[in-house]
């Protein structure tokens, strides 16, 4: 039986064996939103919504969420404790059906939509990103369309602001240990690379290219993705998924290879998180990046390197 958060839409498949045989309480492991279990007829009724909120919300249920209007006769006796923070007071059933719950969803979380939570934001921002790197398809699966574009965008300028001050570091040490180069088309290209600027100017310039570019880049594949998947559009989804896939390029700190090595592990993340997220084959997804390859092409013939 596939059981699905009626707040943030993660779903878990659970064997038949393990479903409990009342009425229970459950809390999602992504999100932390209660609700009502019954083996019989499903999700019943949201007791509170995730991340704490108490207050209905008037978005609807996302799809595959099952909810019946009658409760069951034996809801009044239901147990009260979420299964995933106080199993041992419940029977064996209830306990496996527990652990089926929490097992493997605690690692599909973002945990830089709680954060600061109980980890801080230096954590936060770091289990985000190893799980971009490591895990992207149960990371991107767990993305919802209804979540805020903000954090990720803070996210994103976070990992740009690193990415920028790595290079900007290494490019001046690179240009001052070619000083004496007798080349000036080098020299031309090192200036260009790391240009005689304030750091702080220099960041802020970058910054504000950078957030044009990730609202461009979510725009076009918004606009791409209306006529392949018109049904799983979602801009926000979309957003969200250009802005985490960045993170790899904190790579950037390593020189010299760093920067190919994180741009690369940054692509390969994009068109996962696009699979997993919008569940498209490959083919679409290959359609979704034909712009940006044609984009690509046509300025490196513009600029006679193609």
């Amino acid at each position: 039986m596939k059981i699905t958060c009626p707040d943030c839409a993660f779903s878990k498949d659970v064997a038949s064996e393990d479903l409990p045989a009342k009425t229970v309480m459950v809390t999602c492991p992504v999100c932390d939103c209660r609700f009502r279990f019954s083996p019989v007829q499903g999700v019943l009724a949201t007791v509170r919504h995730g991340h704490g909120r108490e207050e209905p919300v008037d978005d609807p249920l996302p799809k595959g969420a099952i909810i019946v209007k009658t409760p069951e006769p034996e809801a009044e006796q239901e147990q009260t404790e979420p299964l995933n923070e106080r199993p041992k007071s419940l029977g064996t059933e209830q306990q496996d059906f527990a652990r089926s719950l929490v097992r493997g969803p605690q690692n599909a979380g973002n945990p830089w939509d709680r954060a600061p939570g109980r980890i801080g934001w230096i954590a936060s921002f770091y289990q985000t990103c190893m799980r971009v790197m490591l895990a992207a398809p149960r990371f991107f699966g767990a993305l919802s369309a209804r979540k805020s574009c903000n954090a990720a965008l803070i996210f994103y300028l976070l990992v740009c602001s690193l990415e920028l001050l790595a290079s900007f570091i290494w490019m001046n040490i690179f240009r001052s240990a070619m000083a004496d180069a007798a080349d000036p088309q080098l020299k031309a290209l090192l200036q260009l690379l790391a240009p005689d600027s304030n750091v702080l100017f220099f960041l802020l310039q970058q910054l504000a290219f950078a957030t044009i570019k990730v609202y461009l880049t979510s725009g076009l594949f918004y606009l791409v993705f209306s006529l392949i998947a018109p049904q799983k559009n979602s801009f926000s989804l979309l957003f969200q998924i250009t802005a985490y896939s960045v993170a790899p390029q904190v790579l950037a700190v390593v020189p010299i290879a760093g920067n190919l090595a994180g741009s690369l592990w940054s692509l390969a993340c994009l068109a996962i998180g696009l699979r997993r997220a919008l569940a498209l084959s490959w083919p679409q997804i290959l359609a979704g990046f034909l712009p940006f390859m044609l984009l690509f092409s046509a300025t490196l013939h513009y600029v006679g390197l193609f």
